[in-house]
């Protein structure tokens, strides 16, 4: 499709690109990228069209990198992972003259509405975001701007609408027609914008460290040490993965103790990696297909299914109400069913269940801010299992799960919940008391895949 009259076509993949276009006209100022889920500098679509646009119009490219915590459980937590990839997007967006502006806090959409007003921006671009908040700022910001506006889809190896244009039962139906559109990439897209666009000459912006210190948000969850978000890093962590990891995933991928997992999620949350990075760095690793297999249908088919059902849903894919019809009719209907245990959500925020294996999978999500993959299923259920109503559970495993995990707020996060709890993108199972037809999960499948007594004692305290 053609983006808007040009004088030159652009480089850009025009699938991966939404036009606000209407009847706008181009303002006199520099374009401006509103980054508020790719913070990367290289192999960002969204960044690289920004730069195409601003050569265009021959006018200056500048970044507002937006990591707005006023989303429920947003915290400091958050904030303090994501800061150093804005740091080092920083750094490598200078060599092009690009200079990145970072709103952070509760107050970031306001701040960075304020600063756009300062610049009678040329146009606007931001990236794709399935979720309500990231939405309502870009709705925001294109109401209070009339300059053409544009959403380019940088997260995806097929582009969302291009797999499917609707949400999908799940990953059987979504599986056919995401590979029956893939196109195996041949190298990371975009890796240096072009930069023959004049220099910007308007106020320098404030540090990172700066925009970290005065943020206003929550600080009550405290940073997880170590765990920081980087181009730099997420690149030398799948290297690792790949390495070490990746021969081992089909069989091990279930077993926290060994190591498998890529440790990536919160990378992948915050836009670290291009999913074309990781995809040839896994087809390129010389491992068994049965390995490589397993792992891209995690990455690619599950990933594209949480974007898909959030995009999709509507406004409620972050209720229990979005859990299919089957489900919600079942549990409800039992909801009233004796629990041999219920716990009050400060019990289990604080790990005192009488589940040894359930509060190591707490301790690990408030310590480390993540739980293995495997875990965190049997955590959910739990949950479930040992709540007062199917409502209540899934507010516990929500709130919990965004307080506390570095990959919170994110449509894999909303996904997995209503998959545990009501029955999302899954088929009914066997009866049995409180869970009847959803899936259920207990100790003594844990402890066929994997040693329990080690792991309880990693996080048992």
């Amino acid at each position: 499709m053609s983006v808007f009259p040009i004088g030159k076509p652009f480089e850009s993949d025009p699938s991966r690109i939404r036009s606000f276009w209407g009847t706008r006209t181009f303002g006199t100022g520099p374009v401006i990228y509103v980054c508020d889920r790719e913070f990367r500098a290289e192999g960002n679509r969204a960044l690289f069209f920004a730069a195409e646009l601003a050569v265009e119009r021959a006018v200056p490219l500048v970044v507002a990198a937006v990591f707005d915590t006023s989303w429920a459980e947003g915290n400091f937590r958050h904030l303090f992972s994501v800061a150093p990839a804005v740091l080092e997007m920083s750094e490598r967006c200078l060599r092009f003259a690009v200079p990145v502006f970072p709103f952070f806090g509760d107050d970031a959409g306001d701040a960075v509405a304020e600063f756009l007003s300062t610049e009678n921006p040329c146009a606007l671009t931001f990236d794709f975001h399935p979720l309500k908040s990231p939405s309502a700022l870009r709705g925001r910001l294109c109401s209070r701007f009339a300059v053409p506006a544009f959403e380019i889809d940088s997260r995806t190896t097929v582009p969302v609408r291009e797999v499917s244009q609707k949400a999908e039962i799940g990953a059987r139906t979504l599986r056919p027609k995401f590979w029956k559109a893939f196109v195996e990439p041949g190298g990371i897209p975009a890796e240096t914008p072009p930069t023959d666009f004049p220099p910007y000459s308007g106020k320098s912006p404030k540090t990172v460290a700066d925009a970290v210190s005065n943020a206003r948000c929550d600080r009550s969850v405290p940073a997880v040490e170590g765990a920081f978000c980087s181009q730099s890093l997420a690149r030398k962590a799948l290297s690792e993965f790949v390495a070490s990891g990746l021969f081992r995933y089909a069989a091990s991928r279930n077993d926290p103790n060994s190591g498998a997992s890529s440790g990536l999620s919160f990378q992948f949350r915050n836009g670290t990696l291009s999913s074309e990075e990781v995809v040839l760095a896994v087809r390129r690793s010389g491992v068994s297909d049965e390995n490589v297999q397993a792992f891209l249908e995690e990455f690619l088919i599950r990933r594209e299914l949480s974007e898909n059902f959030c995009l999709y849903r509507g406004d409620d894919y972050d209720s229990i109400e979005a859990a299919p019809a089957w489900a919600l009719s079942t549990l409800r209907k039992h909801a009233s069913d004796a629990r041999d245990y219920r716990y009050s959500f400060g019990e289990f925020e604080s790990a005192a269940t009488h589940d040894d294996l359930w509060n190591a999978c707490q301790n690990e999500l408030v310590t480390s801010g993540k739980i293995a993959p495997y875990l965190r299923m049997y955590w959910a259920k739990k949950i479930l299992e040992w709540s007062l109503s199917p409502e209540e559970a899934y507010g516990t495993a929500m709130t919990l799960n965004d307080r506390y995990a570095l990959d919170g707020r994110s449509p894999n996060g909303y996904v997995w919940v209503l998959w545990a709890i009501a029955g999302l993108h899954d088929r009914p199972w066997f009866e049995r008391g409180v869970f009847w037809t959803v899936r259920y999960m207990n100790r003594s499948g844990c402890e066929r895949k994997f040693d329990v007594p080690q792991y309880v004692r990693k996080w048992g305290r």
